[in-house]
Formats: C-alpha cells, sequence, structure tokens
C-alpha cells in the first residue's frame, strides 16, 4: 500500500512523495506503519486510502487530508475553513512570547483574524498568565479555532469574537499586545495549487495585498495600552507600503524585521509614553 501510495503521489508531481504516502497511510490505520502490502489492510482502509491518495494527487493540502498540524509546540485541527499554519507565522509567535516573557505586567492580547486561533493559543499555552481575545469573521473558523482551545487547555483563558479585526469590542477594551497574520497576497498572484483549496477570505487582501492593513492599522493607536506592542505579519515587498500606512494611520514610524529566509516580513511598533 505505501509502495503504490508513493507512485501515484510522485507520477502527479508530489516532491516528498514517499513520505506523505506513509504518513496518510498511517493516518488511515491509526499507528505507524511497516512494510504493509495491500494484502496486510482491510479493504475498507485500503478504500479509504486509495481515496486520500487520489485527493492529494488532486493537490488538496496534506495537513487537510491529516486533519491537524504541529505549530509553534501545539497541535491544531485544521479545515478547509482555516488557513494553514506556515513556518513564518511560528516565527511571528516566538517575537510576541519573547516580548511578553520580558513583560511580565503586559496580560491581554489581542489576535486579528484567528483562523484556527494557532497564534493565540500557542502563546496562551507557553504563558499561562495572559488572556487573549481572538476575532475572526468567519464563523466556521472560529468553531475550529473554539476546539483548538479546548485540545491545548486555554480555553478558560480565550474570548472569541465573530466580526471583522476590533469591531465586536467595545472601544474601552484595550491590549497589551496586538498581534496579527491577515490576508496579505495581492490579488491574482500566481499561486501553487494547494492553495486553492485554502479559504480565499484568509489569504488575498486587494490589489496591494494591503487592504487588510488599511482596516487595522489605523485602530491600532486607539487600542493600544501605552508601552503595548503590536506585531504583524506581511508579505516580500510590501515594507514600504506599510511604512505610509502606518505613518498614515498616526503610528509613526514602523521596525520591519525579516523572517529566516531573510525576506522583510514582519512589521513591529511599539506605543510609548507620550511626552
Amino acid at each position: 500500500m505505501w509502495n503504490e501510495g508513493a507512485a501515484a503521489l510522485r507520477a502527479a508531481g508530489i516532491s516528498n512523495a514517499r513520505n506523505e504516502a506513509r504518513w496518510l497511510l498511517e493516518h488511515v490505520l491509526g499507528a505507524p506503519c511497516g512494510p504493509f502490502g495491500a494484502q496486510a489492510v482491510p479493504a475498507a482502509l485500503c478504500r479509504r486510502y486509495r481515496a486520500m491518495i487520489e485527493r492529494r494527487a488532486k493537490r488538496v493540502p496534506l495537513q487537510y487530508l491529516l486533519g491537524s498540524v504541529e505549530f509553534a509546540g501545539i497541535v491544531v485541527k485544521v479545515t478547509p475553513a482555516v488557513l494553514i499554519p506556515r513556518p513564518e507565522t511560528e516565527e511571528l509567535v516566538e517575537l510576541g512570547r519573547r516580548w511578553l516573557e520580558q513583560r511580565r505586567w503586559a496580560r491581554r492580547v489581542a489576535d486579528l483574524g484567528t483562523g484556527s486561533g494557532c497564534i493565540a493559543i500557542a502563546l496562551a499555552r507557553e504563558l499561562p498568565e495572559i488572556e487573549c481575545w481572538a476575532s475572526d469573521s468567519n464563523r466556521a473558523a472560529l468553531r475550529v479555532a473554539r476546539e483548538n482551545a479546548r485540545r491545548n487547555g486555554v480555553a478558560e483563558r480565550m474570548h472569541f469574537a465573530s466580526g471583522s479585526w476590533f469591531e465586536s469590542w467595545g472601544a474601552e477594551i484595550h491590549f497589551d499586545m496586538i498581534i496579527t497574520n491577515p490576508p496579505y497576497m495581492e490579488r491574482g498572484a500566481r499561486v501553487e495549487a494547494e492553495l486553492g483549496y485554502e479559504p480565499e477570505e484568509a489569504l488575498y487582501a486587494g490589489e496591494d495585498g494591503l487592504d487588510a492593513y488599511r482596516e487595522i492599522l489605523p485602530e491600532v493607536p486607539r487600542r493600544l495600552n501605552t508601552g503595548g506592542i503590536f506585531l504583524g505579519e506581511m508579505g516580500a515587498g510590501q515594507a514600504a507600503g506599510m511604512r505610509g500606512l502606518a505613518c498614515a494611520s498616526g503610528m509613526g514610524e514602523v521596525e520591519i524585521l525579516r523572517d529566516a529566509g531573510g525576506r522583510e516580513r514582519f512589521v513591529k511598533w511599539a506605543r510609548r509614553a507620550e511626552k
């Protein structure tokens, strides 16, 4: 079965065909697999495995087929209602974690466009003293996020809200950290086939990829406590546009940070006390 699946994926152009075929077989079997032949696997499981191989060959993302993904020290459920977390976003979480660890007074974190909840949940798991407010306009995504919070034992410190960005929270609610991985891809950008299965509203943000930030940034200075920090993930080539939007939003100068691959990937702004 394993060899059969690997051959089918290889023929479909899947670069990691042998490993993916094994992971799918182990998922179907519910146990690590050895050198199984077709006769070693019950017929019903054979059919299920071949169906999953066929879907992967059509470029359905592996993570959707497996139903979960490891991310920043936790495991989160993923469905086609949510974006599949990327390694770059793990770096965003690490930036947030380090900042919070050094400022034990910081307690209240906002995660805008939470999707699977991976950012807020990873931070809450690592830092038991914080509480997270997480918003998303997709109710199906929020259901996944709530389930992930329960699975990871942080549900009592999560406050989920249905709506875009800050709109579900009263103006009196302020935060010590605002963190976000909003959609930032340019409409019409050429992408790999797997992205066609992920939710468009979590990927694309207008002609230049900055429409989400046009909505988010003007509210940040009003929502961030003095001494607090804003962290956001962005796309390559967006640094100049981000600086312009931040300035127009009253944030002044922002810091642009690079990811592990050397690409300008994150925007950082600290709200300092007014002189």
